[in-house]
């Protein structure tokens, strides 16, 4: 993967850090479980339960790899001030009426 930088906020970071450790503690273990007690049906082409388990390990293998990758290359950020509404009055109200000079002006 490339080395782009994830903006995130502290408790956000904490949340992937646990959400990771979730995986590859529990449910690898889970899955390791699964795996086990499909064997023992016997033949694995026809094994229902051994394929669903194999695409979820697969699955649980990809989600890890990608939040080593995000938590690696992580930028803290701080939690702006605000609801997303009152941004939007600010940018709405900084708009020119569509009227004057050609500016355009976003609805409400």
């Amino acid at each position: 993967m490339t080395d782009n930088k994830f903006y995130v906020t502290k408790e956000r970071l904490e949340e992937l850090q646990k959400e990771l450790e979730t995986l590859k503690t529990e449910k690898q273990i889970e899955v390791a479980e699964r795996l086990k007690r499909a064997k023992e049906f016997g033949d694995l082409s026809e094994n229902s339960e051994y394929s669903e388990a194999k695409e979820e390990q697969a699955q649980v293998a990809g989600r890890v790899f990608e939040l080593e990758n995000m938590i690696k290359n992580v930028a803290i950020i701080k939690k702006a001030a605000g609801t997303m509404a009152r941004r939007w009055r600010a940018i709405s109200a900084a708009c020119m009426n569509p009227r004057r000079n050609g500016a355009t002006q976003w609805n409400r």
